[in-house]
């Protein structure tokens, strides 16, 4: 959809907004519905992920039912927007920033220049990752986590 308004004599029409999430998300929910229905019917556990490494979500990796959690360093994301927000009003252009891509990667496949920080998948073996950060603490990772079962609790 876009925003133009057309307006006429007898009619003003114009593109609703999609429905974020099912509209949007369509091709997902089906994958992920379709793994869940795998599992089901396969006596499989339900593989549970998650995007933004917060406690729960990383002490349920720790305890083995979460898979992972995509972890971005809020101070990375702080810094570069900084930097960037420096540069550009000192006159440099968007398209000059460092780090700047284009990146056309949508479902529509619009272009754009972008700086991409790297997530960092958060899983038993990587956790870490966040303690050594200072994101969480090892006592808030590891509560409830049996002795010699995560190396990152020991």
């Amino acid at each position: 959809p876009n925003a133009a308004v057309i307006s006429t004599d007898r009619v003003v029409r114009r593109d609703l907004p999609l429905n974020f999430f099912m509209e949007r998300y369509t091709e997902s929910y089906v994958a992920e519905l379709q793994q869940f229905v795998d599992c089901v019917l396969h006596d499989k556990p339900v593989p549970v992920t998650g995007q933004d490494g917060d406690k729960a979500a990383l002490n349920r990796v720790a305890l083995g039912t979460q898979l992972v959690s995509v972890w971005k360093d809020s101070r990375v994301l702080g810094k570069m927007a900084a930097e960037a927000a420096v540069a550009m009003a000192n006159g440099t252009a968007v398209a000059d920033l460092p780090g700047v891509a284009k990146f056309s990667g949508g479902k529509k496949g619009v272009e754009m220049n972008s700086i991409l920080i790297p997530p960092d998948p958060i899983t038993k073996d990587t956790l870490d990752h966040v303690i050594s950060a200072g994101w969480v603490t090892k006592e808030e990772v590891c509560a409830g986590v049996p002795a010699g079962s995560v190396a990152a609790c020991d």
